[in-house]
């Protein structure tokens, strides 16, 4: 199953991005490349997928947590 097919079927069975743990939101990420993954929330109540960043991997982490406000 594609990526894209799992996070609309499944969208809580991606791995919680614990770099943005401390956020107000549950941070999932979904790896869709070697060196790239998407970093997403999902809402119950409007059952929707919000994606925030499609992250470089190679990059700092410290740019991640700052870019997710």
């Amino acid at each position: 199953m594609s990526v894209e097919k799992q996070m609309a079927k499944h969208p809580e069975s991606f791995t919680q991005e614990f770099l943005l743990g401390g956020k107000r939101r549950l941070y999932r990420r979904a790896i869709i490349m070697t060196n790239f993954k998407i970093i997403y929330y999902y809402t119950k109540s409007s059952d929707t997928v919000w994606i925030v960043d499609i992250w470089d991997m190679r990059m700092s982490p410290d740019r991640l947590m700052g870019r997710i406000k």
